[in-house]
């Protein structure tokens, strides 16, 4: 996957292109499904405009775990390659969602825990979200919209962090 981010900039209060991210997945099975939780390896090197590049590794499960009711579990952990702001993130997010329309739009909500750690002043967030989520795919594989409405549930946490993904499937 290669992906092009455009962020909200909590501290500067504007929209801006923050970078890209190329991701490399590596699935234990050749076919979806053959073994439980569909376990895959995620790479992740992410060049960033305006600051030093990150790197992440992600551990990726899930599955339908009830008829069109799908899951997710995913423990991660991002380092950046330095700096003067030098930050550690791990944590894990799991998700669950239902399928309203086959192979078009499911609707669901996502978890995530993060603990971000500074090199710079030595202090450790611990950040907690819960919103809603849904994946819509207007064209198939083509063209598919994922976005998750993030509510922070602790004082380290942003008051509201939404994620939008914009792909396609070539």
């Amino acid at each position: 996957d290669v992906y092009e981010n455009v962020e909200w900039s909590h501290e500067e209060e504007e929209l801006k292109q923050e970078g890209n991210q190329i991701e490399l997945r590596i699935a234990a099975s050749e076919t979806y499904g053959e073994i439980f939780g569909n376990p895959a390896h995620y790479l992740e090197w992410h060049p960033r405009h305006n600051g030093v590049d990150k790197y992440e590794i992600r551990l990726l499960f899930g599955g339908e775990i009830l008829p069109y009711t799908y899951a997710a579990v995913n423990p991660f952990w991002e380092e950046e390659g330095g700096g003067p702001e030098h930050e550690r993130e791990y944590g894990f997010s799991a998700a669950a969602a239902h399928e309203i329309v086959k192979d078009v739009f499911r609707l669901g909500a996502e978890f995530k825990a993060e603990w971000v750690y500074s090199y710079e002043d030595h202090s450790p967030n611990h950040e907690l979200y819960l919103g809603p989520n849904f994946i819509w795919r207007p064209l198939g594989n083509r063209l598919k919209f994922m976005f998750t409405g993030f509510i922070g549930l602790n004082s380290d946490a942003h008051d509201f962090e939404p994620q939008l993904i914009v792909g396609t499937q070539f």
